[in-house]
C-alpha cells in the first residue's frame, strides 16, 4: 500500500542550454553527458543554484541510443546505431581521454578495434588525442550496462552478454602502455534480455515474462599461481596488467565478508533462500525432472511430504563447506540433529526459484586458456509475470557501501576475480528494484532474499530510478517521488539494531508518495548527486517536417536537512488529527538522515546534530500515552544524545499542555526509558538538587513501586533528602492504607535518608526493624551502600557498625566471594582513620579476618589474611585488655576448630596461663557471675578484680592466645606464619625483657612455632619445665620418627639421672613419664629401632619386660600378616 504525503520540493529549476535535440542522457555525481540527434555528445558539470557549465564535447560515429559514463574506468560508452534501408547496424564503442576533447568539430581522435595487439601502430594509442575503442558486435545490441565500482562493461545480444574489462596492456620491448577492453566472460540466459544491471557480482536481467538475478563466485582454486604464470596465459605478445591510470580499477577482496549467508544454498539448481537445500532436496523437484514434466511458472507445484532425509549418525561432527571453496567462504560447522524435519515449499518465491535455469558460461580470462580460479553462477532472484502483472521493464541493482575507500592490499586480487572492487569489502547491501509500468517490488538480494517494499504508480512509468533514498518514476504527466528502502536493508544488514541501545524503523515500512511534479511531454531522466536532469518533448505538426519542441530542466534537489524538516513539518500539522501520519513522517525523516550519514569518511556535525533531532523526536512520540511499541522510547531517546533532566522537563510540559492529573497521563514508554536509565550501570548524574527532585516526584507516579530503590541504587544521586524523605514517607503511609507491608528496601531507604538528615535515632529504629538475614542480602547485592566511592564506609554502614556489625562483616565476607570487595579494601574500609599500628584493638577487623578463615572455600587468600591475623592475634596478646561484658562466652565457644583453625594439642591446656581444662571452663574473674539482665535493672558496675590481671586463666582472658594455638596447629598453617609470630615474639622480648614475665603463654607459643622449625630445641624447655606434659608432648609432636624419640628420650634419661642425684616433687612424674614412654614405642616402633634407641647404661632387667613386648608384638603382626597372606593363596583356589 502507497501512502500519499505530499511533502516534497526541489530546491530550484533551470534550463540547460543544449545545441541540438538531446536523445540520451548520464548523470553520475556532478556530471551530466548528453548524446544529441547530430551524433555529438556534450559533458556539463552541473552546479548547485546556477547554470550548467558545459566543460566537453566531442562527435561520435552514429546516434547514440544508450550512454554510458564510468567513473572507475574514466571512459565513456555508447550504443549507436546506423540504419539503412536493408538492415541496422549496431556498434558500441568506449572513450578514453575524452576530457581532451572540447569542440566536437575539430578534437582528433583515433580509432581501433578491441582486444587486438596495436603494438606496431603507435599511433593508434597516443594518449593525447581522443581514444575510440570499437567492439565488434555481431548481433543486435539490446542494451550496455556498466559498473561504477568494478570499472566492467557488459553488452547484451538477445539471449547473450559479454562482459568486459578495461586493462592497461604494454608494448613488448618497450615500456609504453595502453588502455584496451578486453572480454572475460559470457553468459547465456534462457530467455531474450531487454534490459540488465549489475554491481560487483551480482547481475539482473529480465525479459518481458522473467526476471532474473544471479550471483558470480570465484573459487579459490590454483590461487597460489605466480602472478608471472598469470601472465603467461595470456595468448597474445603483449603483456596484461592492472592500470596505474585505471587505480580506481585495483580491485580487491575481502576473505572473511566474500560470501554471506546467501551463499548456504545449493548453486546446483540456484536455489537461494529457499524451504529445501540440494542436499536435503526432493527428487521429484529436480530442475532435470521440471524440464521433462513441462512444468512452468502456472502450474502448482506440491512438495512430497512423505520426502524424509534420516539421519543416524549422533556423534559425528562433520565441518563442510556450503556452495564449494568459493574465496572468503567461511566453514560453516553442520550439526547432526536426531530430528526429523519436513521440509515445505511455503513461498512463490522460493518455488519460482525452482523453474530458474543457471545461465551457461564461458569464462574468457587469459583467452580461453585455464585461469585461477573456478566460476559458479547461483540465482538469488527470479520471477516470472503473470496475467494479473505487466510484463517486466526496468530492472536496477543499488549497492550500498560502508567506505569509499579502496584497499590498497587487495589489487594483486584483481586480475583473479575481475567482479571485486578494491571497496568489495565494505558492501553491505544490495537490493533489487524490479517493476513493470504500473507497479514494482523492491527486493533485498545481499542475505536472505525477500521483498522489502511494493509499489504501484499512479501512471504507467517511462522511466524509473532510484538513488537509495528516493525512487524517481517519470510518467506522461510528470515526475512522481517515492520512498525507497535500498539503504535501510543495508542498515539491517550491517548493524546490530537490538532495540534497547540502538534501533531503526523497519525495511518494509510502507512506502509513500512524496512529491509530484508536472511536466509537459516528459521523456527521460538522468539523477546525480544533487541534481535531477528532465528531459521534455513536445512533438510539433506546425510544419511540413514534424520537429519535437524540447527542453532539458536540471531540477535541484533539496537538502538533507531541508527535505527532513519538510517532512517533520507536513507531520506536524497532521498530528492531532492522524498521529499515524505523524508517526510515519518522524520515520522517513530519520530515514533519510541516517541514510546520509552511510559512507561519509568524515562526520558532518549538521547532519548530526539532524539525526539526534530525529531520534529525539521519535522518543517523544514513543513515551506519549497512546503510543504503541513504547518500548523504542527508550533506543530513541538513548540515540538522540538528551541528557535525562531535558526529557524529564519535556513530559513534565506535555503533561501541564495536555492538563491531565490521573496518574496515568505519563506513557508507557516513559517509565521504560526511565526505568532502564536510573539502573543502568554508569556514573551518577551530574544535576542540580532541584532537577533530582522533579525527577523524583515524576518518579513517584511513573514507578511508584521503585522509589525506594531510586532513593538507594540508582545513578540519581543529587536531591533534596528532605523533599525525598517526604515522597516515602507519602508512599509508605499509602501502603499502609492498603495493609500493605513495608519492604526491607523501604526500611533501607528510610534509615538511608534520615541519616543524610544527621538524625541517628529514626535510623536506628529503621534499621533494626529488617531480619538480619534480609539486611544482609540488600547489603551483598547492592554493595554500594557500604561504602562511598571505595574510600570509606558509608553512614549506614556506619551505623550497622555500632548496632548490628555481624551483618556488616558477613557482607563483607560474601563480597569478598563474589570478587566485588578485596581483602585490602575491606580491611581499609574497617580501619578508617585509625592508625595502622592501632589495627589490633579494632575488633571488627579480627572478626572480619576470623570468618574469612573458617571456611576451607576461601583458601585461595588463607595466606594473606593468617599473616594479618597472626599479627592481631600476637600484639592483642601482649596488650593484654579486660573482656567487655558484651564479649563474655564460654571458653568451649570460642574455640574454632574449622577452616584454618586447627585442633589445640591437649598438653598445651597445662601451659601458662592455662593450669588445667577446668581453669579454662570457669568463669571470668573481671565479670560479675549475675545475669547481664540483673545488671542492667540494678544499674550496679562491675567491681575491680580481687586478683592480679595475670592469674585469670580463663578462655574469655586469653581468647586470642587460643585463637592463635588453634592456628599455629593447624596443618594449613605455613611457614611464613610460623615466621611472622617468631618474629614478633622475639621483638616483643626485646622490647619487654623476660619473656616468663612479659607475655602470657609465651612457651606455647614459641614451642608451637618450633615445632615446625627446629622440633628439637623444645625437647629441654619441655622436659625441664613442664615435666607433666612430657609424655603427651612426645606422644603427640614426634610421630614414628625413631631419631626424634632418640634425642627426646635422651633428654628424659639425663633429667632422670639428676633426680637420682638430688629428687625433689618432680622425680616420681620423671619417673613414670620415662616408663609411660618406653610403653609407647614398644607399640610405634620395631624391635631393631626400640633398641637402638635405648640408653647405653641401664639395667637389663629393666628393660627386659619392654624387649620382650616389643617382641611379641613383632611376631604377633608378622603372624598376622602371614595368615593373611595365605589366606589369600587359598581364596584363588577356591
Amino acid at each position: 500500500m502507497v501512502k500519499v504525503y505530499k511533502c516534497h520540493n526541489f530546491r530550484s529549476q533551470n534550463v540547460i542550454q543544449v545545441d541540438n535535440e538531446p536523445v540520451s542522457l548520464f548523470a553520475y555525481q556532478d556530471r551530466l553527458f548528453v548524446a544529441t540527434q547530430n551524433c555529438c555528445i556534450f559533458v556539463y558539470r552541473v552546479l548547485t543554484q546556477k547554470n550548467c557549465q558545459r566543460t566537453n564535447a566531442f562527435a561520435t560515429e552514429a546516434r547514440v541510443q544508450q550512454l554510458q559514463f564510468n567513473e572507475t574506468g574514466n571512459y565513456v560508452s555508447t550504443l549507436e546505431v546506423k540504419s539503412s534501408r536493408r538492415q541496422t547496424f549496431y556498434a558500441v564503442k568506449v572513450y578514453l581521454n575524452w576530457q581532451l576533447a572540447t569542440d566536437p568539430n575539430s578534437t582528433r581522435s583515433c580509432v581501433r578495434l578491441a582486444n587486438h595487439d596495436h603494438s606496431l601502430k603507435p599511433n593508434s594509442i597516443s594518449n593525447d588525442q581522443l581514444q575510440v575503442i570499437d567492439i565488434p558486435c555481431s548481433k543486435e545490441v539490446t542494451c550496455i550496462s556498466s559498473c561504477q565500482k568494478t570499472g566492467n562493461l557488459v553488452i547484451v545480444q538477445k539471449d547473450k552478454t559479454t562482459f568486459y574489462q578495461v586493462v592497461e596492456k604494454s608494448v613488448s620491448n618497450s615500456d609504453k602502455t595502453y588502455i584496451d577492453v578486453v572480454p572475460f566472460l559470457e553468459l547465456d540466459w534462457s530467455f531474450v534480455v531487454n534490459s540488465i544491471s549489475f554491481c560487483e557480482n551480482f547481475i539482473a536481467v529480465t525479459s518481458e515474462e522473467e526476471a532474473q538475478v544471479v550471483r558470480l563466485l570465484y573459487s579459490e582454486t590454483n590461487k597460489q599461481t605466480e602472478d608471472a604464470d598469470i601472465l603467461k596465459q595470456f595468448p597474445s605478445r603483449t603483456r596484461r596488467k592492472v592500470s596505474s591510470v585505471l587505480s580506481e580499477l585495483s580491485a580487491g577482496s575481502d576473505r572473511q565478508r566474500h560470501l554471506d549467508s546467501s551463499l548456504s544454498y545449493g548453486s546446483k539448481y540456484g536455489l537461494v533462500d529457499s524451504s529445501r537445500n540440494s542436499v536435503n532436496a526432493s527428487p521429484a523437484l529436480s530442475a532435470s525432472s521440471l524440464n521433462k514434466l513441462g512444468f512452468d511458472a502456472f502450474n502448482k507445484i506440491d512438495d512430497d511430504e512423505n520426502f524424509v532425509t534420516w539421519n543416524f549418525d549422533e556423534t559425528e561432527q562433520k565441518e563442510e563447506l556450503d556452495g564449494g571453496s568459493f574465496l572468503g567462504r567461511r566453514a560453516v560447522r553442520k550439526k547432526q540433529s536426531k530430528t526429523v524435519v519436513l521440509k515445505t515449499l511455503n513461498e512463490l518465491s522460493q518455488r519460482d526459484l525452482l523453474l530458474s535455469d543457471i545461465p551457461k558460461h564461458n569464462d574468457l580470462r587469459g583467452g580461453g586458456h585455464s585461469t585461477v580460479g573456478e566460476l559458479s553462477v547461483i540465482t538469488v532472484l527470479y520471477k516470472r509475470s503473470s496475467s494479473s502483472t505487466d510484463s517486466w521493464k526496468f530492472i536496477q541493482l543499488q549497492p550500498t557501501y560502508l567506505s569509499d575507500g579502496e584497499r590498497l592490499a587487495m589489487r594483486d586480487w584483481y586480475r583473479e576475480i575481475p567482479f571485486q572492487s578494491s571497496v568489495f569489502s565494505s558492501l553491505v547491501g544490495v537490493s533489487c528494484l524490479l517493476s513493470s509500468v504500473r507497479m514494482g517490488t523492491m527486493y533485498n538480494v545481499w542475505t536472505k532474499t525477500s521483498d522489502i517494499s511494493h509499489y504501484k504508480y499512479t501512471l504507467e512509468g517511462k522511466q524509473i530510478i532510484t538513488d537509495g533514498n528516493l525512487l524517481y518514476v517519470l510518467n506522461e504527466k510528470g515526475l512522481e517521488i517515492y520512498s525507497s528502502r535500498c539503504n535501510a536493508a543495508a542498515i539491517h544488514n550491517s548493524e546490530d539494531l537490538n532495540g534497547v541501545t540502538k534501533a531503526y524503523p523497519s525495511a518494509d515500512l510502507e512506502i509513500c508518495l512524496l512529491g509530484s511534479h508536472p511536466f509537459i511531454g516528459a521523456t527521460q531522466i538522468a539523477v546525480a548527486d544533487d541534481t535531477v536532469v528532465l528531459l521534455s518533448k513536445v512533438e510539433s505538426s506546425t510544419t511540413k517536417n514534424e520537429e519535437s519542441i524540447w527542453s532539458l530542466y536540471a531540477l535541484e534537489k533539496c537538502s538533507v536537512s531541508e527535505l527532513f524538516k519538510d517532512m517533520v513539518n507536513y507531520g506536524s500539522k497532521n498530528k492531532k488529527s492522524s498521529s499515524t501520519t505523524y508517526l510515519h513522517m518522524l520515520k522517513e525523516g530519520h530515514m533519510i538522515v541516517r541514510n546520509a550519514l552511510i559512507g561519509q569518511q568524515t562526520i558532518d556535525e549538521h547532519l548530526l546534530d539532524l539525526y539526534r533531532e530525529s531520534c529525539g523526536l521519535l522518543g517523544e512520540h514513543y513515551s506519549l500515552p497512546d503510543a504503541e511499541d513504547y518500548k523504542m522510547c527508550l533506543p530513541y531517546y538513548l540515540m538522540s544524545g538528551l541528557s535525562i533532566r531535558d526529557i524529564v522537563r519535556q513530559a513534565v510540559l506535555y503533561k501541564q499542555q495536555s492538563k491531565k492529573t490521573t496518574p496515568y497521563c505519563y506513557g508507557k514508554g516513559f517509565g521504560y526509558f526511565l526505568n532502564h536509565v536510573l539502573f543502568q550501570e554508569g556514573e551518577p548524574f551530574v544535576l542540580p538538587e532541584t532537577d533530582g527532585d522533579q525527577i523524583l516526584e515524576v518518579c513517584t507516579e511513573v514507578l511508584p513501586g521503585r522509589l525506594s530503590e531510586i532513593t538507594l541504587f540508582s545513578r540519581l544521586q543529587t536531591y533534596n533528602p528532605d523533599v525525598s524523605l517526604k515522597l516515602l514517607q507519602t508512599q509508605m503511609q499509602h501502603k499502609s492504607c492498603v495493609d500493605e507491608k513495608h519492604s526491607p528496601v523501604d526500611m533501607v531507604a528510610l534509615a538511608c535518608l534520615h541519616l543524610k538528615l544527621c538524625d541517628p535515632e529514626p535510623a536506628h529504629i529503621a534499621l533494626m526493624s529488617i531480619p538480619q538475614r534480609e539486611l544482609t542480602k540488600i547489603c551483598i547485592q547492592h554493595h554500594q551502600l557500604l561504602h562511598q566511592d571505595f574510600i570509606e564506609l558509608s553512614p549506614l554502614s556506619q551505623l550497622m557498625r555500632c548496632h548490628c556489625p555481624q551483618v556488616l562483616i558477613t557482607s563483607l565476607v560474601a563480597l569478598l566471594d563474589r570478587g566485588m570487595i578485596s581483602l585490602d579494601l575491606a580491611i581499609r574500609l574497617l580501619q578508617g582513620t585509625q592508625d595502622a599500628e592501632a589495627k589490633f584493638k579494632n575488633n571488627h577487623i579480627k572478626e572480619y579476618l576470623e570468618k574469612i578463615l573458617e571456611d576451607n572455600r576461601r583458601k585461595y587468600v588463607f595466606e594473606e589474611a593468617a599473616v594479618l591475623l597472626s599479627e592481631i592475634y600476637m600484639k592483642r596478646i601482649i596488650y593484654l585488655t579486660h573482656p567487655t561484658e558484651r564479649s563474655r562466652c564460654s571458653a568451649l565457644t570460642q574455640s574454632k576448630t574449622t577452616g584454618y583453625f586447627g585442633q589445640r594439642y591437649s598438653w598445651l591446656d597445662e601451659l601458662p596461663p592455662f593450669t588445667g581444662l577446668f581453669s579454662l571452663r570457669q568463669p571470668c574473674l573481671y565479670l560479675r557471675q549475675s545475669s547481664p539482665t540483673t545488671v542492667r535493672k540494678n544499674n550496679i558496675a562491675a567491681p575491680a578484680p580481687s586478683v592480679g590481671k595475670q592469674n585469670c586463666p580463663c578462655a574469655l582472658c586469653h581468647e586470642d592466645l587460643l585463637k592463635l594455638q588453634g592456628m599455629l596447629c593447624s596443618p594449613c598453617c605455613s611457614r611464613t606464619v610460623v615466621d611472622k609470630t617468631l618474629d614478633l615474639l622475639h621483638t616483643s622480648t626485646s622490647i619487654q625483657g623476660d619473656t616468663s614475665t612479659s607475655i602470657q603463654g609465651w612457651d606455647a607459643v614459641w614451642m608451637l612455632c618450633k615445632i615446625r622449625t627446629e622440633v628439637t630445641e623444645t625437647f629441654k624447655v619441655v622436659v625441664e619445665r613442664y615435666p607433666a606434659i612430657v609424655l603427651s608432648y612426645g606422644t603427640s609432636v614426634l610421630g614414628t620418627d625413631s631419631s626424634l624419640w632418640h634425642s627426646f628420650l635422651n633428654e628424659v634419661v639425663q633429667m632422670n639421672k639428676i633426680q637420682a642425684e638430688s629428687p625433689d616433687e618432680n622425680a616420681e612424674i620423671y619417673f613414670k613419664t620415662f616408663q609411660g614412654i618406653l610403653k609407647h614405642l614398644t607399640d610405634i616402633l620395631e624391635l631393631k629401632d626400640f633398641l637402638q634407641i635405648l640408653p647405653d647404661e641401664g639395667n637389663m632387667l629393666f628393660f627386659l619386660p619392654y624387649i620382650t613386648k616389643c617382641q611379641e608384638k613383632e611376631k604377633s603382626e608378622n603372624l598376622l600378616s602371614s595368615i593373611i597372606r595365605k589366606g589369600g593363596h587359598l581364596q584363588r583356589f577356591v
